[in-house]
């Protein structure tokens, strides 16, 4: 990561000392709370670098630190890691300035999403919405194509009973 040091009014800040530390989370798609049992478990952030380094005259530093996966993640899982780098800036007078960047790597080089209107009117036409991102959500142009399928209908709708609760209420 490059990035640049700037004072309020803009102007660059040379030779500042720069302190870092990168952090990486492990996040999973949200598909996964309804589709995979057991759920998976959480995982607690983890440093995975950190240093200082000074500014340059034009207030540029540079960070590198790698984003390899957890190893105890498994591919399938579709995981997303959250590489956050926070940076302290303290200038030759004392200011110290912080700021912080996320930046998402994973498998999948971008998320796909669709949709429709949750509640549908059988005269009416259905509008399907479809779009892509990348993973910092990002949108991305991708090709595809959306295939539907009409599910056989039942010949009557079965429905459960009515439990009681202990008061006698359905």
């Amino acid at each position: 990561i490059v990035a640049t040091a700037t004072a309020y009014t803009g102007a660059p800040i040379d030779g500042a000392q720069v302190s870092y530390r990168v952090v990486r989370q492990v996040r999973f798609p949200a598909w996964q709370r309804w589709c995979v049992w057991p759920p998976m478990p959480p995982v607690q952030p983890q440093e995975i670098a950190h240093g200082s380094t000074t500014t340059g005259t034009d207030g540029s530093f540079q960070i590198t630190f790698p984003t390899h996966p957890d190893p105890e993640i498994a591919p399938n899982n579709e995981p997303v890691f959250h590489f956050t780098v926070h940076a302290d800036v303290t200038d030759l007078t004392g200011e110290t300035r912080s700021a912080e960047l996320g930046i998402q790597v994973g498998y999948t080089a971008l998320q796909a999403s669709m949709g429709a209107n949750p509640w549908q009117e059988k005269d009416k036409p259905v509008t399907v919405t479809a779009s892509t991102r990348s993973l910092d959500s990002q949108p991305l142009a991708a090709a595809g194509t959306i295939i539907i399928h009409r599910l056989q209908q039942p010949d009557r709708v079965h429905r459960g009973g009515l439990q009681r609760t202990r008061d006698g209420q359905p």
